[in-house]
């Protein structure tokens, strides 16, 4: 019996790190031009349509920087994933370990004060460059929704832009999104991605015993990693190479169904299970899904294992792999939405989850459960509710949107 030991550096720390890839193509070009551009800009942001691959990009570059670099990697179909108070303290833990060489314990979160531990961080952070450079990286803040907007720039508010020449940012996401006012502030280049090379679609899907010439053929219609995960998930689930191989064209408008083939919607539990994982706007582990459906986690494990467009966080939360498959995922369960809804609120009402109370309201309103949503937010019961933070009692404000409630 042979012990592993896991090296420990920021990657390992981070909250929402991705999980690699099957058969990760390194895209060494990409990495080298970035490094190129930081000699001369303070942000590079990272350009690129759906599928391209800007988060395993940037994945790279932090795993290329192990010691040097601080990630945040947001789920923008998870509201949770953009917290900015999640966030700052996943900030906080990985320079705590960039200079400690340790995590901060939970007895240590509750007695520091978050906020301020963060700016004198970065201060340590710059006294030990030297002569080298920290990279804050930061994944899916374009992708946030506009309604949301104004979340992109509490985001950017926690990182120490314009504080000194030690600190790099890398971001992914078309630059319009990003404030013109940090824009203008930090030197910064955009860099579009391009998608695989046919050499690095011969690496992708060579182990499937595809032949050089159906991988040529593949090429010509599917060009982006995503799609080629796709393919790649869609033949380890049961798909034969003559079938795909078939039809090569109409396999393009409807690649995403190829990986349901295999769910049996028929299934209303099983159908259940995905639509809570869906239309939620948390991610949730499998044990708050096997509570919220009233099951074990070994059933959820054994319901949800075969599932193709499925994975599992580092910190075991389900999730779809990627956003484009979480909206395929609720039209196609669109019919369980009300269901999947009211699972997740009675499940956040029960909960002893400070945060639950913060989204509460967003799922009551997007679910149009507007009486409920008033009883909700009456005074005696939220305008003093408070939450323990930091060593310290916080007033939880929240300033719902204006509901008209027709007959």
């Amino acid at each position: 019996m042979s012990n592993t030991v896991e090296i420990m550096d920021t990657t390992k720390i981070c909250r929402n790190f991705p999980i690699e890839p099957e058969r990760e193509i390194l895209r060494e070009s990409f990495l080298g031009t970035l490094e190129y551009l930081f000699e001369t800009h303070s942000m590079v942001i990272v350009e690129g349509q759906d599928g391209i691959g800007k988060t395993t990009l940037l994945a790279q570059f932090a795993k290329r920087h192990p010691d040097t670099s601080i990630s945040i990697f947001i789920t923008p179909a998870t509201r949770s994933s953009y917290d900015p108070e999640s966030i700052r303290l996943d900030l906080l833990n990985q320079a705590w370990w960039i200079l400690y060489q340790k995590e901060l314990d939970s007895e240590e979160e509750e007695n520091l004060d978050i906020k301020s531990q963060l700016g004198t961080k970065y201060s340590s952070l710059q006294k030990k460059a030297r002569s080298q450079k920290f990279y804050f990286i930061v994944d899916g803040l374009g992708e946030i929704p506009d309604n949301d907007s104004n979340y992109r720039e509490l985001i950017l508010d926690l990182l120490p832009l314009g504080r000194g020449k030690e600190f790099r940012f890398l971001i992914s996401g078309n630059s319009d999104k990003l404030p013109e006012q940090v824009l203008n502030q930090i030197p910064n280049k955009p860099f579009t991605m391009s998608p695989y090379t046919l050499d690095d679609a011969y690496q992708n899907l060579a182990d499937l015993d595809f032949s050089k010439e159906d991988i040529t053929e593949l090429y010509k219609i599917f060009q982006l990693p995503g799609q080629l995960a796709s393919i790649r998930r869609s033949i380890q689930s049961g798909l034969s190479k003559e079938e795909f191989l078939g039809d090569i064209p109409s396999k393009a408008a409807y690649l995403f169904e190829l990986e349901w083939k295999h769910v049996d919607l028929s299934d209303n539990l099983l159908s259940e299970i995905l639509a809570v994982v869906a239309f939620s706007s948390l991610e949730f582990s499998i044990n708050d899904i096997a509570k919220i459906m009233g099951l074990t986690a070994h059933e959820i494990n054994l319901l949800l294992e075969p599932i193709p467009f499925l994975s599992k966080s580092e910190c075991q939360n389900v999730r779809f792999v990627s956003d484009a498959h979480q909206k395929h995922a609720q039209a196609k369960l669109y019919r369980h939405k009300d269901i999947a809804e009211n699972r997740i609120i009675e499940h956040l009402k029960n909960s002893e989850d400070p945060k639950a109370i913060v989204y509460l309201p967003t799922i009551y309103d997007k679910s149009e459960k507007y009486g409920e949503l008033l009883n909700f937010l009456t005074p005696e019961k939220f305008s003093f509710r408070t939450y323990a933070r930091q060593n310290k009692t916080e007033q939880l404000t929240i300033e719902p949107k204006a509901v008209i409630v027709t007959a």
